[in-house]
């Protein structure tokens, strides 16, 4: 295809921020001149790995690059980690780190990504048993998730070109780039693929990256269709408004409703919609956790900085939790504290608690066999068989804040009053439990 600044408008948006990731190399070294010649304003932003003797160099080139074109770069040092997941995940996570720090929600992330890495990528995530949503490989667009926050959109104006196609350009431009030699390590996976099994393929069926590029785009379709029936199966599902402050959460009805393939496509979307992806194994394993678990049997499957759990025929995803204080708390009044998961807040009221004579409360947990008397019953009960009665789901019955004036119980987190927490009075407080 013929290059040049109109190539970009086909994806790129013109009203939000626009950032382009600039490694210094030849494709994104093409796709700044490009950007440079369309009179889109933006921003270039060059991530400094640390890893190669030359890290400085092509720091500076970059530098020089945009100089020239009077583009201003934004620059972040990273240090990368492998920590078991290999160097090619670990500074891919530590680059996405390094875009949070200047992405906002409304921003634009250009990449220089071209046809002969998308072949390599449909290849790779084959090899790796993905599917119909990985196979479809990269999208000219797609939402940009950073540690489960939207950071806006992913674009690749050059999906449709090839690397042949992109160094003609740079050539008849007069760019100069940098060269990575680490993209010769054929011990990495992507580079053995590009050196090593790509060229023996391109030798036996010539232009098949084309090929391979709409086998992505059919598989695309695909996704999308996939992703409209979870959507109609969705809106089929009951649901509980009741319980949402206790986490976002999904009718189990569908385990019984529907076939085993169109059940796995309903929890996977729902979880996509939390930015959650598990490999395929992991989702059978949870749909076999769902689906043969006991009625009343808890369910805690454990991913990233989520827990996924069954609680009244539903699946919640929730936080982690965090550990309650073993001792009481003070709380004043508009004073918020964190307790445990969540967050207590004494607040005004037009009728509530008065104030103390020290001029806080106390906050703790229950205790071992601990009863209650809640307001306008006749007698006590054990807390935990009264939290049972209010539906509080089982992980939050050992983080529930008990408010105390003294030794005395005043409050259950904000389910109810005790019996002898005295006459409310005007302009009082009253307790707000916050369970993110």
């Amino acid at each position: 295809m013929s290059l040049s600044a109109a190539t970009l408008f086909k994806y790129i948006p013109k009203q939000q921020p626009l950032w382009l990731a600039l490694s210094g190399g030849l494709d994104s070294m093409v796709l700044l001149h490009l950007l440079s010649q369309s009179g889109l304003a933006f921003k270039a932003l060059h991530v400094n790995h640390q890893l190669s003797a030359q890290a400085g160099q092509w720091q500076d080139h970059c530098q020089r690059a945009c100089d020239q074109l009077a583009v201003e770069l934004v620059v972040e040092l990273v240090e990368v980690a492998p920590a078991g997941r290999g160097l090619e995940d670990a500074a891919r996570q530590a680059r996405f780190a390094a875009f949070a720090q200047s992405l906002t929600q409304d921003s634009v992330l250009l990449t220089a990504h071209h046809r002969d890495d998308q072949a390599e990528t449909l290849l790779l995530r084959l090899l790796r048993g993905a599917g119909v949503h990985g196979l479809r490989a990269m999208l000219p667009v797609s939402p940009l998730v950073i540690d489960g926050c939207a950071k806006g959109q992913i674009v690749r104006p050059l999906l449709d070109c090839s690397r042949a196609e992109l160094e003609a350009y740079a050539r008849l431009q007069g760019l100069d780039w940098v060269t990575d030699h680490s993209n010769e390590d054929t011990s990495l996976d992507r580079n053995f693929l590009r050196h090593r099994v790509l060229p023996t393929i391109a030798q036996r069926w010539q232009g098949f990256s084309q090929r391979w590029r709409a086998a992505a785009s059919h598989l695309a379709e695909a996704a999308e269709l996939l992703d409209e029936l979870a959507v109609q199966d969705l809106g089929c599902l009951p649901q509980a408004p009741e319980l949402d402050k206790f986490g976002r959460s999904l009718s189990l009805a569908f385990i019984q409703g529907f076939s085993a393939p169109r059940a796995k496509n309903v929890l996977r979307y729902w979880l996509a919609g939390l930015n959650l992806t598990l490999t395929s194994a992991q989702l059978a394993e949870l749909l076999e956790q769902l689906t043969h678990a006991k009625a009343d049997a808890q369910v805690d499957f454990h991913l990233a900085d989520s827990c996924l759990r069954r609680y009244q025929a539903r699946v919640f995803c929730t936080p982690r939790l965090e550990p309650v204080p073993e001792g009481a708390l003070e709380l004043g009044p508009d004073q918020p504290i964190g307790f445990g998961v969540g967050r207590v807040a004494m607040r005004p009221a037009a009728y509530g608690l008065a104030l103390p004579a020290s001029g806080k409360w106390l906050v703790r947990t229950r205790r071992q066999g601990e009863r209650s008397h809640p307001a306008g019953r006749s007698h006590s009960q054990t807390l935990k068989k009264l939290l049972q009665e209010v539906n509080l789901p089982p992980w939050l019955r050992d983080q529930v804040p008990l408010v105390c004036d003294g030794q005395r119980l005043l409050a259950v987190g904000d389910l109810w009053l005790e019996q002898g927490a005295g006459e409310l009075i005007p302009n009082g407080y009253s307790l707000t439990w916050d369970i993110p």
